[in-house]
């Protein structure tokens, strides 16, 4: 759980509620309490009699949780609700509930009736704006960086909004605080060089990775970084595929995003690569 201004907001738990709607084509009830009083369900599809519970490490883990999950269960047995528990393993949620529910498919179709697959579940789009409320959270970012001098401060100060931006496309509000103003050779070759790895190179400071790629330097200023590989699933390609559909972004900004190098998003336009995922 992780909490947001004065509102608890579950990520992996906004994940699963979309998930579950979307292969369901039904819209769950959402934090109830009026099924199995006086318990809350995270989710419960009433025309299924079908509740999903999403256990994360630290809020499922002490004694006392333990102990209300149990309850929960027994009360569902009760009712005759078919429980789907959804347990967090990674911190890579979206991945992680899809594996789940395509482990559950059985139960899920037993239980419903109907004949959802894994390609139903894996094809499934994550609206992250959703997700995480960024459009009412809009005006709180921008005032967050605009107290911040660079995109480095900003992710160290305030990681859950660089977050949201990084997850829901947003990437442009951080042009405000990027490095525009030229620097020497000398200034560049210094910065880079306390830089170690070329994702964060790529991922924190893509304004100065813009101009040594003006500059023709690129390949001096960063041979001593580690480069580590960065394969993209395919939800990810389906995004920079989107994303490319908007001429005003280009490579940089959207490999910033994604933490990889802007050759990799040009192939992907190109269609030199990833060429069988269509939009």
């Amino acid at each position: 759980m992780w909490t947001y201004g004065s509102n608890d907001i579950s990520i992996p738990q906004r994940i699963c509620q979309q998930t579950f709607d979307s292969i369901l084509g039904s819209t769950g009830e959402y934090n109830t309490r009026q099924i199995i009083k006086p318990f809350e369900l995270d989710l419960y599809y009433k025309n299924y009699n079908l509740a999903i519970e999403y256990c994360g490490k630290g809020w499922h883990s002490n004694e006392d949780a333990i102990r209300r999950d149990k309850a929960k269960i027994e009360k569902c047995k009760e009712k005759n609700i078919n429980l789907i528990v959804i347990k967090e393993t990674s911190r890579r949620y979206e991945e992680d509930v899809k594996e789940q529910v395509i482990e559950s498919l059985n139960i899920i179709n037993d239980a419903t009736g109907l004949n959802i697959t894994s390609q139903n579940v894996n094809d499934i789009q994550i609206n992250y704006k959703k997700v995480y409320d960024a459009e009412l959270k809009i005006d709180e970012i921008k005032l967050a960086i605009s107290k911040c001098k660079n995109i480095a401060e900003f992710q160290k100060k305030h990681y859950n909004y660089y977050n949201i931006i990084h997850k829901t496309g947003m990437i442009n509000l951080l042009d405000s605080i990027r490095t525009v103003f030229i620097r020497t050779n000398e200034e560049l070759f210094k910065i880079c060089s306390e830089i170690k790895y070329y994702k964060d190179f790529l991922k924190y400071h893509s304004d100065i990775y813009s101009i040594c790629h003006k500059k023709g330097i690129l390949k001096d200023t960063t041979k001593h970084m580690i480069k580590t590989k960065n394969s993209l699933k395919l939800e990810q390609v389906i995004e920079i595929k989107n994303l490319l559909l908007n001429n005003k972004i280009n490579y940089s900004k959207i490999a910033c995003a994604f933490n990889v190098n802007p050759s990799t998003i040009k192939s992907i336009h190109s269609g030199r690569t990833w060429k069988h995922v269509k939009i």
